[in-house]
C-alpha cells in the first residue's frame, strides 16, 4: 500500500522553523558557565557575599565555591581538583602552585590582609586579656596546625609575645577553631579578625598588640584550568570585592 504524504504549507514550515529557532535561543540564555573557586577557610564568609553580589551582575555565570586550609587546597589542586582560581591566606603557598605549574606568576595579585586575634565565647566569661592568660592551666585554647597559615601565625605570635602553651587540639583550618569555641569545647582560640568580625553573635574577640601580631597576604590567581569567566571573578574581587572583604575585617594590601 502506497501512503500519500500531503505537504505541508510553506507559511507552517516557516512558522516552524521560527518556532525551532526561538527555542534553540531559549535553551542557549538557560545555559550558565561554571567556575570553581577554591579559597581558604578564613574567606569563606566574605566570599559568599562576594559571590552573590557577582551573580547579580553575571546572571549567566555560576560560581562554586570550595572552602578549606590553604594548604589543604594548594594539595587539591596539585592533585587535579579542577580549580578555576584560588585565593590562598599565604604567598609562600602560593609560590608552591606557580613553581608546580598550576599558576603562572604572573596571574597572582595580593588583594587583602589578615591579622590573628582571640576569639572567646560570648561575654568572654573567663575574662581574657591577652595571650599569656592562655597559658594558664584553667584555659582551654586551640589553634590551627603549622601546616596551615594560621597555625604558623599563631606560633609566631606566642613566639613574640614570649608565651608557650599547649594546645587542646590543632585544627586543619581557622574554621575549626572558631567552632570549637562556638560549641564550648574551648575557652579560646588563635583565629584571624574577620572570623571573629563575622561571628560576633556568638564569639567576642580580644586584639593582639600590633607589635605582637602577624599580617597574612591573601594572594589571588586564576589556575590554569580557568578561563576568561575566572578571570571575570578576580577581577570582580579586586575591585567591588574590597569593600566587602573590609567590611568583613580584611585590611587592604600592603604597598
Amino acid at each position: 500500500m502506497t501512503t500519500t504524504l500531503t505537504p505541508v504549507p510553506r507559511r507552517l514550515c516557516l512558522l516552524f522553523a521560527a518556532a525551532a529557532v526561538s527555542l534553540s535561543a531559549c535553551n542557549s540564555g538557560n545555559d550558565a558557565t561554571t567556575i570553581d573557586v577554591s579559597a581558604a577557610a578564613s574567606l569563606g564568609p566574605a566570599f559568599a557575599t562576594i559571590i552573590e553580589k557577582f551573580r547579580g551582575a553575571n546572571p549567566g555565570i555560576e560560581v562554586l565555591l570550595n572552602t578549606a586550609g590553604s594548604a589543604t587546597l594548594v594539595t587539591q589542586i596539585r592533585q587535579g581538583s579542577g580549580a578555576d582560581l584560588v585565593a590562598l591566606a599565604d604567598d609562600a603557598l602560593m609560590d608552591e602552585l606557580v613553581a608546580s605549574g598550576d599558576v603562572q606568576a604572573d596571574d597572582v595579585e595580593v588583594f587583602a590582609t589578615n591579622a590573628l586575634a582571640i576569639v572567646v565565647a560570648k561575654g568572654n566569661p573567663l575574662g581574657i586579656t591577652s595571650l599569656a592568660d592562655l597559658a594558664t592551666k584553667k584555659t582551654v585554647t586551640v589553634m590551627c596546625e603549622e601546616a596551615q597559615p594560621c597555625g604558623r601565625s599563631a606560633l609566631a605570635v606566642l613566639e613574640k609575645a614570649g608565651v608557650t602553651l599547649t594546645p587542646a587540639s590543632l585544627e586543619n583550618k581557622v574554621s575549626g577553631v572558631v567552632q570549637k569555641v562556638e560549641m564550648g569545647e574551648a575557652d579560646a582560640g588563635l583565629a584571624y579578625v574577620s572570623d571573629g568580625r563575622s561571628r560576633s553573635e556568638t564569639l567576642d574577640m580580644v586584639a593582639i598588640p600590633a607589635a605582637q601580631n602577624v599580617v597574612n597576604s591573601y594572594p589571588i590567581a586564576v589556575t590554569t584550568s580557568g578561563d576568561e569567566d575566572a578571570r571575570k571573578f578576580a577581577a570582580f574581587v579586586l575591585n567591588e570585592g574590597r569593600e566587602i572583604l573590609g567590611e568583613y575585617g580584611f585590611g587592604e594590601p600592603t604597598p
